[in-house]
């Protein structure tokens, strides 16, 4: 091997310089940088599985935020047809209690109407009574028993009364 320039010595010592180089090389360089290179691409996949879970419990989130807001819409809308209903029935319990005071009121003006109706027609029959018990003792000339001459003018009055009412 001498005479292609290669002396075996060297060559040997070389070669077991690089694999002493390549032993401390792999136990000191390349494990441990193999060791940092798996750490951190743990750490990524961990930060990518948090990363998920986050962007699903997001997604979770903004649907449970979602029908919250669509109950809340929905109780907003019952409650809002509640209170025009109850409205509705405030106005129609007003009108008929309007209506009954209305219909009270009118019965009493009619009581009224007719108590003095009554009234009159009685002072009417005995001022008649008395025009007439007047005139009649007049024309006799003497004083009439006034008490009997009242119960028939009365009588008289009913009678036509009840005349007038039966046509």
């Amino acid at each position: 091997m001498g005479a292609i320039g290669l002396d075996p010595i060297k060559l040997l010592v070389q070669f077991v310089a690089f694999g002493g180089l390549v032993i401390l090389m792999l136990r000191f360089a390349y494990n441990p940088v193999l060791k940092v290179i798996d750490e951190r691409a743990r750490r990524i996949r961990e930060g990518m599985d948090t990363a998920e879970a986050i962007k699903r419990e997001m997604a979770d989130t903004e649907e449970r935020t979602k029908q919250a807001l669509d109950e809340a819409r929905k109780e907003a809308q019952a409650i809002v047809a509640r209170a025009h209903e109850i409205g509705e029935r405030t106005v129609a319990e007003s009108r008929s209690r309007a209506r009954e005071e209305a219909e009270k009121v009118l019965e009493r003006a009619r009581a009224e109407i007719q108590l003095e109706r009554d009234q009159a027609v009685a002072d009417l029959r005995k001022s008649v009574a008395d025009l007439a018990v007047l005139a009649a003792s007049r024309v006799v000339g003497q004083s009439l028993d006034t008490q009997a001459h009242y119960r028939l003018i009365d009588e008289v009055i009913s009678e036509s009364g009840r005349l007038q009412q039966a046509d």
